[in-house]
């Protein structure tokens, strides 16, 4: 992997802080740093991932719960949604969210750790990451823990900015003008520096795509969204471990 090492140690508390500092305002910013385009973007990872006929899906990194809600949309798909979080007010806020909306029978979010799901093995059809890969601490042990609480063939969909080479226009954008508007609406000096700083430090896709491939997804099929602003990727976790070969 080439992850950016300062990336690798961060301190897990300082990042939950500042999700937490920047909560009540989490969604105005995903909309308007985003250009209205972040709906767009779940909505194409939920038909990627194909939802239809599922039974149990689980949402990490959750925050205030855009994706879950984005799938229980889904057509086809009337099973259960667990979302988790290590925030524990975007876990309040998803869930006021879900009751707003009268979701709470078929939704749930609770506080858990991403790297140590509390879930048995196999337990979930679909799991998903929006936009929340970047601050796990490790994202190998994330992408394995999705794994084993995966189906044989379910599906892990992540949607995501990973790093890859960005026009001049696009550079001014997210060096200068991202961490000035995030930092007015939010109101936290670091949350939308860090953001630019963990999308330079993280993968591109295709190093992405390799280490999917790495912990046991295949196939793995990536789509660019926006003209490459963010990526979503799907990776199968095989039906069955293939046998050893048989005499002729």
């Amino acid at each position: 992997m080439a992850i950016d090492q300062k990336l690798l140690e961060r301190d897990p508390d300082r990042v939950a802080r500042m999700f937490t500092e920047i909560s009540p305002r989490y969604d105005l910013l995903n909309r308007v740093l985003s250009f209205g385009q972040d709906g767009v973007w779940r909505r194409k990872a939920v038909r990627m991932a194909r939802p239809a006929g599922a039974h149990r899906i689980l949402d990490l990194a959750t925050g205030t719960g855009d994706l879950a809600f984005e799938f229980s949309r889904a057509e086809g798909f009337d099973g259960e949604i667990l979302g988790l979080d290590f925030s524990e007010e975007m876990v309040c806020r998803a869930r006021r969210k879900a009751a707003a909306r009268h979701l709470s029978a078929r939704i749930q979010f609770r506080t858990g750790d991403a790297l140590d799901i509390p879930e048995p093995d196999g337990w979930f059809d679909i799991v998903s990451i929006g936009f929340g890969l970047r601050n796990f601490l490790d994202p190998e042990r994330g992408l394995l823990e999705a794994h084993r609480v995966l189906a044989p063939g379910g599906r892990l969909v992540v949607v995501d900015f990973f790093r890859k080479r960005e026009n001049p226009m696009m550079r001014l954008y997210l060096d200068q003008a991202l961490p000035r508007i995030g930092r007015w609406i939010s109101r936290s000096p670091s949350a939308y520096h860090y953001l630019r700083e963990s999308k330079k430090g993280f993968l591109s896709p295709d190093e992405f795509v390799s280490l999917l491939h790495s912990v046991g997804f295949q196939p793995v099929v990536l789509e660019s969204l926006s003209f490459g602003v963010a990526h979503s990727i799907v990776g199968t976790k095989p039906a069955s471990r293939p046998g050893p070969p048989t005499a002729a």
